[in-house]
């Protein structure tokens, strides 16, 4: 794969992201819309599976790890929606798991890590308070919203890691990507146990959403997986940091949500933190 079909790819994968994150944040019911897509995902995944290879068994793990890793990130995110809006959970969240990427990549993956990692954290805390307005009702506020942007960060990051491990452990990445379309199920699972009455009224309701959010899922992260599984982790980030600036630009420019010139500050800052993380 040559650099520039990377670049294509993942800029398209940022788009496709920050887009899934709107559909999500604009629906009524963010349960029902996360079981829906899972299951739409899934249901592709499976009928996918007898067109490639047997998923060797030492990715199964890995599978693993990234279901309950996705699922509880998808939680805590739809959770932030509640807090605070989307120009400021959304890139907050990427930046902090572009961040931990870093990390855990020198961790688990024998990738380097460097002083710049640290000065990332710190521009990301930064980034943090300029997004908070000094009144007593966003100062009771901010501490949640921070909390799951953070929980949502460190879970998207590890999901991260675990699917490049876990990519890594197969010879053809086609089986992977085909078999990482399953790991919705928990939140599916979910979804029926505690809305099961609902989940079929809702589909109808939100069902062009649901379509649109499969869709961009599907196809956003399996070109991630596609271009990971033959380039460094931590060579391709600083592409991906553009679904920090989308999703600014989307919450300004689209949803005009106030405070938007912070959230533009804040989001340069998130940018340059990624950056940073991964260019020293």
């Amino acid at each position: 794969m040559t650099d520039l079909i990377a670049a294509a790819l993942l800029v398209c994968s940022a788009l496709f992201f920050s887009l899934h994150r709107l559909v999500i944040q604009q629906s009524r019911d963010r349960l029902a819309l996360l079981a829906g897509f899972n299951a739409i995902s899934i249901g592709v995944g499976l009928a996918l599976t007898p067109f490639v290879a047997p998923l060797p068994l030492a990715a199964v793990p890995y599978l693993l790890a990234s279901a309950v890793f996705y699922s509880l990130a998808m939680m805590f995110v739809t959770a932030g929606y509640r807090h605070a809006d989307f120009g400021a959970i959304t890139p907050l969240q990427s930046a902090i798991k572009i961040v931990m990427i870093a990390w855990l990549a020198a961790l688990f993956l024998d990738e380097p890590s460097s002083l710049g990692d640290w000065i990332a954290a710190g521009l990301v805390v930064i980034s943090y308070i300029v997004q908070i307005v000094p009144t007593r009702q966003r100062i009771r506020v901010a501490g949640p919203f921070g909390l799951l942007a953070l929980a949502a960060g460190l879970c998207s990051g590890l999901q991260y890691v675990a699917d490049v491990a876990g990519i890594r452990q197969t010879v053809d990445p086609l089986p992977y990507i085909v078999w990482n379309l399953t790991i919705g199920w928990p939140v599916v699972l979910y979804g029926l146990f505690t809305r099961r009455r609902d989940m079929y009224l809702e589909f109808r309701l939100q069902r062009q959403r649901i379509l649109i959010a499969a869709a961009l899922d599907i196809v956003g992260y399996s070109l991630i997986l596609l271009v990971v599984y033959q380039l460094a982790v931590l060579s391709i980030l600083p592409l991906l940091n553009l679904d920090i600036v989308f999703s600014a630009l989307i919450g300004a420019f689209i949803l005009h949500e106030a405070r938007a010139g912070h959230r533009l500050i804040a989001a340069a800052l998130l940018l340059t933190a990624a950056l940073i993380s991964q260019l020293y």
